[in-house]
């Protein structure tokens, strides 16, 4: 592990025990001391990262507008919190970012970025956004100008690798290529994100052949544009893999080969992209402990392969059919390991010791116990959606073992708790309380097997007798 892959995990650790407003604000301070001019090194990545964990809570932090982000304005629906390394059509990573704006105020236009970014700091400071979103967008145009020009000068693959050199990011030419080409077209793209429905819950019919009509008048005069006014319109789905019937309409047929013909074939590439991701967020959050958004993950990975495979005929062997199997292998791949591991989990949590061992412990720790239950919630989960996660099998198998176990744990270990004195009190009451627990968790509120609801109902009676 090398050392900033350390340093992100411990990141990851101190930001799991963090309340998501706390982390929220963690956020705004940093965003205003990068308005004040004060950074730190790798204040980006804690930024990613604290962004990354409060996604999915519900709590928004405050933003505020530097010159930098003014920059990128035009740029930003379009912008993912992802890794770097890997292509997504349509959307740049967020870590892009930073190189592409160093490369641009050292390499292209120094002079003019340096200034850029004097004036809006004092337009910012003294409250007038009007005339900072002004000079944002001459220097937008400027970079236009100055990128074009810098690429009709690459004459060979040598000079080509070394512009990709020079701007240094994990897709460097790549990822500035598609920031020039968004402001490039930003007036068009605004002009279009302002036509779309505001959210499409189903995109058939009558909406569907509207929005590929609205698509073609903006292609007509912008072709290259097309990833991005499809990324616009994912943004509006309520189902996101739903894109797939834009490719599928233009080719009148869900037909690969027929599909790939068509400039609309992006829409399925776009679609993979967006759930090979999904997958690469299912194990950080599984690594990290996110478990509360897995089941969301869970979700729309599921109706995405799903909608996939009924939208188009991958039945036989194409590029996007054989893309599809090796997402759902990494999915179950992901998963496997967690579901086939919480059998044991829960068995050795709520094991028998011996009075001796009772004695010197200390009870369940509560934090290993949160973790089991967020684990048996994946467990749940992937029951719904075992079958297009191919994760079948494991999951048919863990909840059997586990449900078994439990069923019959339940009055040994209500037992051991009543009967408990003295020193091994504390533990054998901490594993019937965590029996009790997950098995809410595993069969629902009200919804146990008899012997468990026995179980509990003794302990409470027994509670309140003392």
């Amino acid at each position: 592990m090398t050392d900033e892959n350390f340093q992100i995990d411990k990141l990851r650790a101190m930001f799991r025990e963090m309340k998501p407003e706390l982390r929220a604000k963690v956020i705004s301070e940093l965003e205003r001391s990068g308005l004040r001019g004060e950074t730190m090194r790798g204040m980006e990545a804690v930024l990613s990262e604290l962004r990354a964990s409060v996604r999915g809570s519900g709590v928004k932090a405050e933003r505020f507008a530097n010159p930098t982000r003014l920059f990128f304005g035009a740029v930003d629906p379009f912008v993912i919190d992802a890794s770097a390394e890997h292509a997504y059509p349509g959307r740049i990573a967020r870590a892009s970012l930073d190189p592409a704006w160093a490369w641009i105020g050292r390499d292209l236009i120094p002079d003019e970025a340096n200034a850029y970014f004097e004036r809006a700091s004092a337009f910012l400071a003294a409250g007038d956004l009007a005339n900072a979103e002004a000079a944002a967008l001459a220097l937008q145009d400027l970079v236009v100008l100055r990128f074009g020009q810098a690429l009709a000068a690459v004459k060979d693959d040598m000079a080509h690798r070394r512009l990709a050199f020079q701007i240094g990011s994990a897709r460097g030419l790549d990822d500035m290529g598609k920031i020039v080409a968004v402001l490039a077209a930003r007036d068009a793209l605004t002009a279009f994100a302002a036509r779309l429905p505001h959210r499409t819950a189903v995109l058939v019919d009558d909406q569907l052949e509207a929005t590929k009509a609205l698509m073609d008048s903006s292609i007509s005069t912008r072709p290259n544009c097309l990833p991005y006014l499809l990324a616009l319109v994912m943004q509006r789905l309520q189902s996101p893999w739903q894109l797939v019937r834009l490719a599928t309409l233009a080719a009148e047929s869900d037909s690969p080969a027929r599909v790939a013909a068509t400039p609309y074939s992006i829409a399925i590439d776009i679609v993979m992209s967006e759930v090979e991701q999904q997958v690469r967020q299912l194990k950080r959050d599984l690594k990290g402990g996110q478990g509360k958004s897995v089941a969301d993950l869970l979700r729309l990975i599921h109706d995405a392969v799903r909608g996939l495979r009924s939208d188009i005929d991958l039945s036989g062997d194409s590029a996007w059919s054989r893309q599809l199997a090796a997402i759902r292998g990494d999915a179950a791949g992901t998963l496997k390991p967690e579901l086939d591991s919480i059998p044991g989990r829960v068995r050795r949590v709520l094991r028998a010791r011996s009075p001796r061992e009772a004695a010197q412990a200390a009870g369940i720790s509560a934090s290993e116990v949160t973790e089991i239950e967020e684990l048996i919630d994946l467990l749940c989960a992937c029951r719904n959606f075992a079958g297009e996660l191919a994760v079948s099998e494991v999951t048919l198998r863990s909840h059997s073992e586990l449900q078994h176990y439990l069923e019959t744990s339940a009055q040994t270990l209500m037992e051991a708790a009543r009967s408990s004195t003295g020193t091994d009190q504390k533990l054998r009451q901490s594993q019937f309380d965590a029996s009790v627990r997950f098995c809410a968790r595993l069969f629902g509120p009200g919804r146990a097997p008899a012997g468990v609801r026995v179980a509990a109902i003794c302990a409470i009676a027994a509670g309140d007798g003392a």
